[in-house]
Formats: structure tokens, sequence, C-alpha cells
């Protein structure tokens, strides 16, 4: 495959049109899978608030793998958090190919427990590609991207398209985790309601349920209920944590979709 002069900007510029982090995703999708990787596995981690917390998994799993592997994926998410690849994302800055688990160098990142990622993709042929690691991207959000060329590719096909791309697409990769990081997200279970935003906003800035109902003119019944229906969606345990979630999530503070900031 062919690079094209200048198509780097041009797809840097696609992965800055949209205002969330589905748009970010959709272009994403559409431009790897024309630079030769149709299928793709992104997991971003938050960074935990305190230092002695390991990084949040609360983060979703974003794929357009094949409908059979999703639903494996579904609901473990974190299945490439533990595998080999995973693990040696944790402390190194990078890309990996597939065939990688398979040599000497893969055995300090191996784990009881951590080759359900790899056998997974072999059993529907998906066996070639790379896997990148967003170690210090961003302050707030580590991750790792699997790009597979598709079945019926082999990973010297694969590296064929590193070497020619290899830079470039690890740019993208970048850039994506950097906007999906810093964008809403409008899909998915820990998206919050308007009343729900609001609620845990004035929260955020010290507000009692009192003071928040005074301001709003509901009852303060009806606050503590959206309060709780966002800390169900975020999966909090507490007010407090919901605001670290949603903050986490790009839920609050956030300029609504098609306003300037301004307004």
């Amino acid at each position: 495959m062919d690079a094209i002069p200048g198509r780097i900007e041009l797809d840097i510029d696609l992965l800055l049109i949209p205002g969330n982090a589905d748009g970010v995703w959709d272009q994403f999708v559409t431009i790897m899978g024309r630079l030769g990787y149709p299928h793709l596995c992104y997991r971003p981690r938050a960074i935990a608030a305190s230092p002695q917390e390991a990084p949040t998994a609360d983060a979703e799993c974003r794929s357009n793998f094949p409908a059979v592997v999703l639903d494996r994926l579904r609901g473990r998410p974190a299945l490439l958090d533990a595998s080999p690849w995973g693990n040696w994302a944790r402390g190194q800055r990078g890309a990996l190919p597939f065939s990688w688990i398979q040599t000497a160098e893969a055995a300090p990142y191996l784990t009881p427990d951590g080759m359900g990622f790899g056998q997974l993709l072999a059993q529907h042929g998906l066996l070639a590609g790379h896997v990148v690691s967003l170690l210090g991207v961003s302050s707030r959000m580590t991750g790792t991207v699997a790009l597979s060329t598709g079945p019926g590719t082999d990973q010297r096909h694969a590296d064929a398209l590193w070497r020619q791309m290899g830079t470039d697409i690890t740019r993208l990769c970048d850039i994506m985790h950097l906007r999906i990081g810093a964008l809403p997200q409008m899909t998915g279970r820990s998206v919050l309601t308007p009343r729900q935003r609001e609620v845990v906003e004035w929260a955020a800035c010290g507000k009692t349920v009192a003071e928040i109902a005074a301001i709003l003119g509901v009852e303060s019944t009806t606050v503590e209920k959206h309060l709780r229906l966002a800390r169900e969606a975020l999966g909090a345990r507490t007010t407090a944590q919901a605001i670290l979630h949603a903050h986490q999530r790009n839920q609050i503070f956030v300029t609504p979709m098609g306003k300037s900031a301004t307004g």
C-alpha cells in the first residue's frame, strides 16, 4: 500500500473534527481500515487520583472486531490489559507485532490468566498485526491499541505495512487517544443525563443537596434521586467518587455540543 504524500496531515485533521469521543473513534476506524488495519481494539485506562492505586479499570474497551470476538470481549474489557502486550505496555512505549508473544522476550510478561486475548484472536483468524502502547501520551490516561490486518493475512504482511507507515500510524493512535481523553462520549452506560450532569457539577462546586435544590428550584429529594442515578451510571459508591469518574470521562464542565465556549 502506497502512502499518499501529505495524507497523514489530512488524517490528523479528520481526527480533530468530531466534537465527541464516539465521533473520533469512528474516524479512527475509517482511517485505519484504509491503511490496512480493518480490525481494532482500543483499551484506555484512566490514571487513578491516588498514587497508591493502580490506574482505574473503568474505561470501556472500544473495538470493531468481528461480532463473534466482540461477544467474548463484552463484559471483559480488561482482557487486553492482562495480556502480555498489555503487561508490556504498562512500562514501555512503542509498538510490538502480534508475533512477539511467541518469542523469548515475551516470557517476563506471561501470566496464567494473560493468554485469553491472544487465544481469542487466534481462534478467529486475527493472527497478524501490531499493538501500540500509549504510555506517556497523556498525563490523565494510558492505554493500548491492538491493530489487526484481518483474517487471511500473516505477520510478514503486517510487518511490511508497519515498516512503511508505522511512524504515522503511531502518531494517529496518539492523537486519537488524546482526543478521546479530552472529549465527552455520547453513548454508553456512563453517559449522564443533562439533569444528572447539572447536579454533579453543583456538588463538585461544594454545594449541599439543599443548596442545589434551592438553585434548581426543586425538592431535595429530587436532587438526591439524580445524584443516586448519576452514581449508578458512573459505577460510583459515593458522590465524591461520582465526581471523580465524571471528570475522568469528561461528563462534567464541558461545552454543550454545537455551542462555542462563549455560548
